[in-house]
Order: structure tokens, then sequence, then C-alpha cells
């Protein structure tokens, strides 16, 4: 050997460099994930899961975009910009409308992050209130336009009894309440509390009992990644309920990144966390029941004109095996 190694040196240096360094690592593979819904605690799970290097030990490299509402999260992923997106389960109507997309596993459940704020304390007396108001939502046909309905419906108020305004985001609606171009919104809790605690309205009810059946957030991804690199939306899910377990397991984790995601009051993210906590889902299923109010929200809201076959617009191939 050492005879070899003498005629030839380079030969016997590769070996030794390989032989100390062993086989080189594997380059992670990059995932372009879009949040259209950024205020949403349980979303923490891409933050935490790409901070603790949990994508990483998983063989992924996370590209993370932010987008305000599906009106913009949608388009991107639709169009390629981005691979998977974090959004609501409302957005599944975007599927049945023929959009290269499916949906691979449920985020959250009841609408517990979801809330009504109005400017007059009187609010809290009842939904009836709005009657003659202005109400603010995010976008037509989204979860915010649909509780607005609901809530309607429920208060025996017609379509017409509401002046239902359209701000585009939470942000947006928090800057209307307080300037007077609203009366009331429909908005994620982590805003609306924040404006209650700075005195810019008043929380009048949350949406969480609203809806018991329900899949408020939802991960999709496009059918071209499901084709062709179905072992990368394996690690993502993965990876998320990983992240996602440890989020449950420290709360601080899931606080800090909310406060610090979103500018919000430690008090306010400590306080929708306790809403959100129990409407996690811990295995991402596509529960039949919340399956069926969604689809006949699409009716409601007259963005389909009858209720989907919702198992052609869900998967459920690419979750971790239950626990």
């Amino acid at each position: 050997m050492r005879r070899a190694c003498l005629a030839r040196p380079v030969l016997c240096l590769v070996l030794c460099l390989l032989l100390a360094t062993g086989t080189p690592a594997r380059a992670l593979d990059l995932l372009r994930v879009g949040n259209d819904a950024p205020s949403s605690i349980p979303n923490c799970a891409l933050d935490i899961g790409i901070a603790r290097g949990i994508f990483a030990r998983h063989g992924l490299e996370i590209a993370p975009s932010i987008f305000f509402g599906s009106a913009k999260g949608q388009p991107a992923l639709i169009s390629g910009a981005v691979d998977v997106l974090v959004g609501a389960g409302s957005e599944m109507v975007f599927i049945a409308r023929g959009a290269p997309e499916r949906a691979v596993a449920v985020v959250s459940g009841q609408p517990a992050d979801m809330a009504l704020v109005a400017t007059d304390p009187a609010a809290i007396a009842g939904p009836a209130w709005l009657k003659g108001r202005r109400l603010g939502i995010s976008n037509p046909g989204g979860l915010t336009d649909w509780l607005a309905h609901l809530l309607l419906r429920r208060a025996g108020l017609a379509a017409g009894d509401v002046t239902l305004i359209s701000a585009g985001n939470s942000a947006t609606e928090a800057a209307m309440l307080r300037t007077g171009g609203l009366d009331a919104a429909v908005m994620d809790s982590l805003t609306a509390d924040t404006l209650q605690a700075r005195g810019g309205g008043h929380v009048v009810q949350s949406f969480g009992a609203s809806v018991p059946d329900f899949a408020q957030g939802v991960i999709y991804a496009r059918t071209d990644l499901i084709a062709q690199r179905p072992e990368v939306l394996r690690a993502l899910l993965a990876g998320w309920f990983e992240a996602l377990g440890l989020m449950l397991s420290e709360p601080p984790a899931a606080i800090g990144c909310i406060v610090a995601r979103m500018g919000a009051d430690p008090a306010a993210g400590a306080r929708v966390f306790a809403l959100m906590r129990d409407e996690i889902s811990p295995d991402g299923r596509f529960h039949p029941a919340a399956m069926a109010v969604l689809a006949h929200s699409f009716v409601e809201m007259g963005t389909l004109p009858e209720p989907p076959d919702m198992t052609a617009l869900y998967t459920e191939a690419f979750l971790p095996p239950s626990r």
C-alpha cells in the first residue's frame, strides 16, 4: 500500500480525504412556501420549523413568503410563484374551479381566532346592533365574508340591512375602525385583541363556537409538486407536524413568533394562543363534517352553484402516520 501511495500520491490524497470526511452531505431541497394568514398562530409552525432547523433535518430549505389574504396568496400559488400555500379552508373553492392545486393538510378547525369587533360598546348586547351599520370584511367570498353572512342570518338580518365593505385585510379594517370608516369588522382575533387593548374597538364575540365543524386553516400544494416531488411534500408535512408539536409543548415559542411577526402585544398573543390551542389539528386529517360545512358555504356565498365533491379537492396521502 505504501509503495502504491508513493507512486500515486494524488489518488492516495483523494482517498484519504474521502475516508476522513465521509459521504458528501446531500443538498437540501428548496421549497417555496407562502403564508396568506400571517396573523394565524398555528402558522407559526412554519417559522418555528425553520428557526429550530426542523425542516433542514427533513432535507428541506424553506423559502417563505407572506401574503395578506387569499386575494394575493392564491394567485401566487396558481402562477407557480410558490409551491405550497398555508391559507384558509375557504380557499378550497379555487380547486373546485380548476386551480392546479390540492389541499394536503388541515391546520386548524373552528375559527376560534376570528372575532367581531365594534367601535360602540353597545354592540356587545347582540349582533342585531349591526342593522344600518357598516361591517368590514377582508375579501368577498372569503372566510370573513362567510362569517359575516352567518352572523347576519343568525341575528335575523337580511344582507341589505348591513353595508358590507371589503377592506382587504385586518390591518386595513383596524385602521378604518379607528378613523370612523367602519362601525364593526370581522377580523382575526390577534388584531381584534390588540385593537381593543389600545382603545380602538371592542371585541363583541369570537366565532369559534359559532362553527363547531370547520377547517379554518389548510395547507395547499401545487399539483406539479405532488406529481413530480412527492417525497418533498411528505418531508414538509413531517416537519410541519414536528414543529407543531414543539410549538404546543412550548407556548412561549408560539407566542414569541406571532408577537415578532405581527408586532402584537405579548399579552394579546397569549390570549389568542389560549383560544386556538384546542383547535390546532394534531394530524392534519380532513373530517367529513367539516368538509360538508365548507361545501355548503360555497353555495351560500354564491361562489359555486352546488356543493362540490370535497373528497376530490384534498388528499391525505402525504400526511405523517397518525400517532
